[in-house]
């Protein structure tokens, strides 16, 4: 059992690394606290401007990546040494941040409606096709699929040079991809998607 505190702060949000060994804390004052579940001390990431809302650990484990609703993305040392790496480029809040398995790239996904690919600093990809509602990334980082507000599905093949969209797919009910296509385009094992799906389900069901 672990209690974390911060002084003078509210935790506005949690998340764990891919091996459970570190906990990410999003906090009211605009940073992000990493707390080991076995050792060591806390790390304290300052520098956005605004309220964090996601967070991603790159394969290594060395590297953080959080995004704000001060429409960047940065990118951190775990340890907190050295300068943070800014993405710069989105013109809203940044909902979502993901590493590649290889750590080479960076996903961000933003209220601006758009979906961006990076390598370093610099936007190597930009898919904007309206207005993404919600994004899943399939495990091995080859394809996207991205929802649009009118509950369209866009499925994005990254492998291809440019990116480009391959497949328009069906309508469907917000965040809900059925077990099969979960399995398909994501990559989910069947437990996994199983345990997903039920989840979009009961999202809708409380909206």
């Amino acid at each position: 059992r672990m209690t974390i505190s911060p002084t003078d702060t509210a935790i506005t949000g949690l998340t764990f690394s891919p091996d459970s060994q570190l906990l990410i804390a999003f906090c009211s004052d605009n940073c992000a606290r990493l707390y080991p579940l076995t050792e060591g001390e806390p790390v304290t990431l300052r520098g956005h401007t605004s309220s964090i809302l996601c967070a991603d650990i790159s394969p290594d484990g060395r590297r953080v990546v959080t995004g704000s609703w001060d429409w960047k993305a940065r990118v951190w040392n775990r340890d907190g040494s050295g300068e943070a790496r800014v993405l710069e480029g989105h013109t809203a809040a940044v909902t979502l941040v993901a590493f590649s398995p290889d750590g080479n790239s960076i996903l961000t996904m933003s209220d601006d409606g758009c979906t961006r690919l990076w390598f370093e600093s610099t936007c190597v990809t930009l898919l904007n096709a309206g207005q993404d509602y919600g994004v899943g990334i399939r495990r091995d980082f080859r394809r996207i699929v991205t929802e649009l507000a009118d509950k369209t599905r866009l499925l994005w093949d990254l492998e291809l040079d440019p990116v480009r969209l391959i497949e328009r797919l069906w309508r469907a009910t917000p965040f809900c991809l059925s077990i099969t296509e979960r399995e398909r385009y994501l990559l989910e094992p069947h437990d996994l998607a199983v345990r997903n799906f039920e989840a979009s389900r009961s999202r809708i069901r409380h909206n």
